[in-house]
């Protein structure tokens, strides 16, 4: 018999409770082990029962709530948070706060439809959601001897990557930074974007996991907070100093170079890591046009996206640095398994990260290349 998921149900109202759970109970892949209201027992009961699943209703309580989701977050860094309730839209201000602070996702639905259709429909979507992200999480690591080498004329050849100290030196000044992120994303990005301004010198391109629509929000409050200019990937569009690029939802996002200069492509091949887009994807195209010249960058998330895309990067002679455990929302996960893969050339509290990645931006120039105006 196939193992089933163990999940929490926790809502301030007890209605929701109830209608959630019918829709839990309904789906054999799960296995309901409690419900619980949005108190101070709620964390003590997490740790007592020991779910695979927080499916976490904010609701009009919001405030209460996200204390909830930051406090569980400290404690259950591994689980997966599903925010699940009436007002879980697309792009919404409550939501997007709530993936900052570390939800694994959203699942939204009508709580006036109690009906049978509804919340099989309602079961049929935490199925979805509950695969994605603890197979995501718990799928075998990807095998050395699967991994893509990408070599072009920048890129010396490289047996095995091993790890450079902590003074290592780059052969040749970057052209790009790829960045792969997960859960709680929003807040890592939101902490090293400050760190940039207009005249940073190469582009960034952004691979974060997050539900369809809400790459266009988070650029938004991304480019508030930077002096870059952040906007939500475009295909075709240019790749030029002082601008950052986020991939939507659902396609993969590469880079490629022609005559014109190097540009922004969407591919719709299969998912990879349980992802799409895939850091993997972004960060093996990077590494067959740049070479050597690439800074990869793997932030706090579930999962194995970023390894062997990194492996592409440092094969090719390039620089990959990743946040550390302590300061990611998941303990280990991507940015913990570049670096336990050896991959990693620094491991970096986020505090520290945005003004690393300046530093290696800029090594070996004299002046910056000319950027965009942030208008």
């Amino acid at each position: 018999m196939p193992r089933k998921i163990r999940v929490l149900i926790i809502d301030g109202e007890l209605l929701s409770r109830r209608l959630v759970g019918r829709a839990v109970e309904g789906i054999a892949l799960f296995e309901l082990i409690g419900t619980a209201g949005l108190d101070a027992g709620t964390v003590e009961k997490v740790g007592r029962l020991q779910p695979e699943l927080i499916l976490l209703g904010i609701g009009a309580k919001a405030a209460a709530g996200f204390e909830l989701l930051t406090e569980l977050r400290t404690r259950s860094r591994d689980v997966p948070i599903v925010i699940i309730n009436p007002h879980a839209r697309k792009g919404t201000p409550l939501t997007v706060e709530a993936l900052s602070l570390g939800a694994s996702g959203y699942v939204a639905y009508e709580e006036t439809a109690a009906d049978d259709a509804t919340i099989a429909q309602l079961g049929a979507k935490l199925a979805s959601e509950a695969r994605r992200l603890i197979l995501h999480d718990s799928h075998a690591k990807p095998a050395d001897d699967k991994a893509t080498v990408v070599m072009n004329a920048h890129s010396p050849a490289r047996s095995a990557p091993p790890a450079k100290s902590s003074t290592f030196s780059i052969s040749a000044p970057i052209e790009i930074v790829v960045i792969g992120v997960s859960t709680g994303g929003p807040n890592a990005l939101a902490a090293i974007m400050p760190k940039f301004d207009e005249d940073f010198p190469v582009p960034i391109v952004i691979v974060q996991h997050l539900p369809e629509n809400f790459s266009q929000p988070l650029a938004a409050r991304l480019n508030a907070l930077s002096g870059l200019i952040v906007r939500e990937a475009q295909a075709g569009a240019e790749a030029r100093p002082g601008t950052a690029w986020i991939a939507p939802n659902g396609v993969h996002l590469e880079v490629k170079q022609d005559v014109k200069g190097v540009r922004l492509t969407f591919s719709d091949g299969p998912e990879e890591n349980m992802c799409k887009p895939a850091a993997d994807v972004l960060f093996r195209s990077a590494a067959r046009v740049f070479g050597s010249r690439v800074l990869g960058v793997v932030l706090t998330g579930m999962g194995f996206d970023g390894v062997a895309g990194s492996r592409d990067i440092r094969a090719a002679g390039g620089t990959v640095i990743v946040q550390d455990i302590p300061t990611s929302v998941i303990k280990g996960g991507m940015p913990g398994n570049v670096a336990e893969a050896g991959l990693a050339d620094k491991v970096l509290p986020i505090t520290e990260l945005g003004q690393e990645i300046v530093r290696i931006a800029r090594l070996g120039r004299t002046s910056p290349p000319s950027s965009e105006q942030k208008g």
